[in-house]
């Protein structure tokens, strides 16, 4: 899918495995193939048009459409993609079998992420990093925080492990101000084209709700962390931290000091901090200049009471640093690397 979306021309026998993919994974299809298939890794190799130190790009929705389907699926990754210039049609909601999303080292667009994330029926993981490669024009990708939340928080009643480390790269000034934000960011409902409901048309009209998945779905009750009662693992910037456990739209504390403890998901057991320094400030005006280290002395002291689960924190005394794109000229030490296989090209 890569190179079909750079227009480049299938080999014969990428043409031949795309069409196995797609009888196996097809609709009215009883074959006997990859029927328990759980994990799927897609692997991306460097192409000539862009520096292999960079992100590459990469058809995540056509990728995605030739497995969703697929009935053992639970799980895919990708890492160190950005988004091709001519992409597939965005995948439709609520139809693909895999509950565990992993994006990591890579650089994409908050509606590529939405398409994503709710293209799953039921969400159990899901990971989104950023870094280990450089852009071709030292761009960043754009995320909106608010639309990612809600859209997680569609599934609020199964996700159990969430890790976003895209922090660095946030405009958190755009982001805290919600007057800003509404014109800083666009709705990502507006590009469904006509091509979308055509291309779908069989799939969209299989759930009644699906209608409203596409277009007015009511907004989710409870828009702050503790919403998400399965919720076990979360490993999350210090900022976005503060900014989803006060909440969003209707749920935004009007205080800017509160009890975190009050606001994280009842049942989590293993708390992540990314980009937190003792004595920092907010990188955002209004804040208190201390709130963050007050925020999480007071998670401390209350956690066993409030939080009994909680048992693993992780980057209060200590700094986990934040991923970021690499800015040119790119160290090639610093690019990451996918782990070597341990099978040699005789055994494929």
């Amino acid at each position: 899918m890569q190179r079909e979306a750079e227009g480049a021309v299938f080999s014969p026998t990428g043409l031949f495995f795309k069409h196995f993919l797609d009888r196996a994974n097809g609709r009215g299809h009883n074959l006997p193939f990859l029927q328990k298939l759980r994990t799927v890794r897609f692997l991306i190799n460097s192409t000539a048009k862009y520096d292999p130190d960079e992100y590459q790009p990469f058809d995540l929705y056509g990728s995605l459409n030739l497995i969703r389907r697929l009935p053992a699926i639970e799980s895919v990754r990708v890492d160190g993609i950005m988004e091709p210039i001519r992409s597939s049609i965005e995948l439709p909601p609520r139809t693909a079998n895999y509950s565990k999303i992993e994006i990591r080292h890579s650089s994409m667009d908050y509606p590529y992420l939405i398409h994503t994330i709710r293209s799953a029926k039921t969400l159990r993981e899901f990971t989104y990093t950023i870094g280990g490669h450089g852009s071709n024009n030292d761009s960043i990708a754009m995320l909106n925080p608010d639309d990612l939340f809600r859209t997680l928080l569609e599934y609020w009643d199964s996700l159990e492990y969430l890790d976003l480390d895209v922090e660095a790269e946030l405009s958190l000034k755009e982001i805290f101000d919600p007057n800003v934000g509404r014109l800083f960011f666009g709705d990502y409902r507006s590009w469904y084209g006509p091509a979308y409901f055509y291309e779908w048309e069989g799939e969209l009209g299989e759930r009644p709700e699906d209608n409203i998945l596409l277009t007015e779905r009511p907004p989710p009750t409870c828009c702050f962390l503790r919403r998400f009662t399965k919720l076990r693992s979360l490993s999350i910037g210090i900022h976005l931290l503060y900014y989803f456990a006060r909440g969003i739209d209707n749920d935004r504390l009007s205080e800017e000091v509160f009890s975190l403890a009050d606001r994280l998901p009842p049942n989590l057991e293993s708390l992540r901090i990314y980009g937190y320094a003792k004595g920092m400030e907010p990188w955002v005006e209004g804040l208190p200049p201390h709130i963050f280290d007050d925020m999480l002395s007071q998670l401390v002291k209350e956690k066993d009471e409030k939080l009994p689960l909680l048992t693993h924190i992780a980057g209060i005394e200590e700094l986990i640093d934040h991923a970021a794109t690499l800015r040119r000229p790119v160290n090639p030490e610093d690019v990451w690397k996918r782990e070597v296989d341990q099978w040699t090209e005789y055994e494929y």
